[in-house]
């Protein structure tokens, strides 16, 4: 059996090209497949993260109107573990006095920094940190104008 020149064998190439088309296939459904299922994954983190600086907001509201009631009554709460929503959350409030290089501590501010943290998607530690600062408005002295 002889073959002349022009005729072309291409049944091998035309099985190389339904594999290389059937992977192409499988790799654009599995790219598809993957991105759907992690915007799941990344709307349940971003509602988590809103419901967390919900939290921080809260716990810095409550240190702002104690401050106005009793200056004393802002002060730090210890690391609490709270089950909300099937969601655990740990919270945690610290109290620092501002230090001006200058004029040293300022015993009339303070500054309340509200952490919230929780286990997210995948085991991935997240948190939210608010601060702010309140003042002791009744007992600071009136500056002196020149």
């Amino acid at each position: 059996m002889s073959f002349s020149p022009s005729q072309k064998n291409n049944s091998g190439f035309s099985v190389l090209e339904i594999l290389i088309a059937m992977t192409i296939l499988i790799l654009a459904i599995s790219t598809i497949i993957s991105v759907s299922f992690g915007n799941q994954s990344i709307i349940a983190d971003s509602q988590t993260s809103a419901e967390a600086l919900s939290k921080a907001q809260e716990l810095l509201e409550k240190a702002q109107a104690d401050a106005r009631k009793d200056f004393d009554l802002v002060i730090a709460t210890p690391l609490t573990t709270v089950i909300e929503n099937g969601w655990t959350y740990s919270r945690e409030v610290t109290i620092s006095n501002p230090i001006d290089p200058i004029t040293g501590p300022d015993y009339f501010t303070k500054n309340v920094t509200a952490t919230i943290s929780w286990e997210g998607s995948n085991n991935r530690q997240q948190s939210v940190s608010l601060s702010t600062l309140v003042t002791d408005f009744n007992n600071v002295a009136p500056t002196p104008t020149p």
